[in-house]
Order: structure tokens, then C-alpha cells, then sequence
């Protein structure tokens, strides 16, 4: 198997966005301009791509060739970008920041904002539906995980965590279940594609809720850090937990690092037919 380096991750990065571009641009001749802008504005801003860049380098450790995911892996950007636009609206995060650009709803109204959100969502399944006898697996697995087993009722308890103190557990637990989420289906969009062993699948799934849950407590250590592109220490002026508030800064990354050694340990159980090196590419870019 051919071994993935960062410079790979560079270039499947520009594809992605290409493609993103493209499938947005694309939706729908009869779209207002204001729509077409919304959709357009929190999708397309410069942004690391990591999850579908995970499907990807899943992908490729299953043996494939990374570029045949590049649709379904885009569609893991499209309900991130629908996910964002909602999390920072006024009744939720009431973020007027993002990437470094103003948020979604500040430009185009909340109204707009969530019409867009539910678009992106709904162009996603149909990428899915594009992948044929596997797609019905696909959507099923999606549903499940953006919904009530993963990034809505992560989003409900995240929201209920203000002006109540929380533990470590249960902060982690919304974090396995909002953020987490989206890395679980790139890692199984990509192992069901390659038509992975059942273990395999169960293995990546473990290896994807490791790695997308300390990417949000990366996420935290970075809050108070204006270089993120977002509103600087927003959870702090929410009197909103994260791991930070609750560990201090050195537990937080003492956190991270335990949290990556985990993932490691779970890569190196995975069976042969797994190219586990491959995934090393994708870990350095969650180093701090």
C-alpha cells in the first residue's frame, strides 16, 4: 500500500473544495441569490476539511484509492457547514464570528441561515444516495448519527450545559456525541465502501469516537486563541464549560495527549488488512 504524507492531505484538500464548490454551485438553478449565498457562505470558507479527509485516509488504509470517496467524504463537509450555521445562531451559541468571517445568520438572517443549514443536510443525502447498493446502509448510519445517537443530541446537551456544573464525564459524553459523530461516519462511509470486515468496522468505529472527541477538546484548548477564527474565548463568556475550564490547561493537555495514545492503541488491534500507518498523517494534525 501506498504510504499517505501531509502533502497528500494538501492535495486531497484542494479536491475537496473543488468538488464542494462545485456540488453547492449546482444545487439548484431556481435558487434566489440570497439562498444560493447562504448555502454557498459557511460551506466554502477556508476551513481544515477533516473529516472528509478522514474518509479519505480511511479509506486508503482499507486499500483503496482515496479519490473514489471523494463525493461521499463531501458530504461530511455539508453537514458540518449545516451544523456550524446552527450552532452559532442567537438562541444557541449567538456567535457572530467563524473562520474568521462573520456567521452565517449575521449576513443573511436566521430565517435564511436555517433554510441553508436544512439545504446542505438534505444535498448530503443525496450524495449518499449516489454510492448505489451501499447507499442504503450509508443514510441509515447517517440518520442515526446526526440525530438522536450523535450530533442533535449533542447539540440538546450542550445547549442544556450552561449555568450548571457538569463533570468531566459528562462533558465528554456530549463531545463523543456532537463532535465525534461526524468522524464515526467517515471512518464508516469509507471501511463500508471498501467492503471492510465487520471487526474492521467495529475497530474504526472506536478508532473515529477517540479521535473525533479530542478533536473537540483540541477545539477547547484553542477557544481563548484569536488565531481559531472564531469569537476568542466564547465559552468563557458564556459561562459555558469545556475541558479547559474544568482541567485547566495543562489537564486539558495532558487529556489530548492520553486521548491520542488511546487511538493509537486501538489502530494497532485493527486486522491486517488495515494499513494502520497510513492514519499517523491524520493524528499529527491533532497534535497542539
Amino acid at each position: 500500500m501506498t504510504r499517505i504524507h501531509s502533502t497528500d492531505l494538501a492535495e486531497w484538500t484542494g479536491l475537496i473544495d473543488v468538488e464542494l464548490a462545485a456540488i453547492i454551485g449546482a444545487w439548484s438553478p431556481r435558487t434566489p441569490a440570497r439562498l444560493q449565498g447562504s448555502l454557498e457562505h459557511t460551506l466554502l470558507l477556508p476551513g481544515k476539511r477533516i473529516r472528509p479527509l478522514m474518509a479519505m485516509v480511511t479509506f486508503a488504509a482499507c486499500g483503496r484509492k482515496p479519490t473514489a470517496i471523494l463525493r461521499p467524504a463531501c458530504a461530511l463537509e455539508l453537514y458540518h457547514a449545516g451544523s456550524l450555521i446552527l450552532d452559532d445562531l442567537p438562541s444557541m451559541d449567538n456567535a457572530g464570528k467563524r473562520r474568521g468571517a462573520e456567521t452565517n445568520h449575521v449576513l443573511f438572517g436566521e430565517s435564511t441561515a436555517i433554510l441553508a443549514s436544512a439545504g446542505l443536510w438534505v444535498e448530503g443525502y443525496r450524495l449518499l444516495a449516489e454510492t448505489g447498493v451501499h447507499g442504503t446502509a450509508l443514510c441509515g448510519a447517517t440518520s442515526r448519527l446526526l440525530g438522536g445517537d450523535g450530533l442533535v443530541a449533542g447539540q440538546y446537551a450542550d445547549l442544556n450545559q450552561f449555568d450548571r456544573s457538569v463533570t468531566i464525564d459528562e462533558l465528554l459524553e456530549c463531545y463523543r456525541l456532537k463532535t465525534a459523530a461526524l468522524f464515526r461516519l467517515a471512518a464508516y462511509y469509507a471501511a463500508v465502501l471498501a467492503e471492510a470486515p465487520d471487526e474492521d468496522v467495529e475497530g474504526l468505529d472506536r478508532f473515529a469516537t477517540i479521535v473525533g472527541t479530542a478533536f473537540q477538546v483540541r477545539d477547547d484548548i484553542l477557544d481563548d486563541d484569536d488565531a481559531s477564527g472564531k469569537d476568542a474565548g466564547k465559552d468563557g463568556d458564556n459561562a459555558k464549560p469545556n475541558v479547559v475550564t474544568l482541567l485547566g490547561a495543562d489537564g486539558a493537555r495532558d487529556l489530548l495527549a492520553s486521548q491520542m495514545s488511546a487511538a493509537s492503541e486501538v489502530l494497532e488491534r485493527l486486522g491486517t488488512a488495515i494499513d494502520v500507518v497510513n492514519f499517523e498523517v491524520l493524528l499529527d494534525k491533532l497534535a497542539i
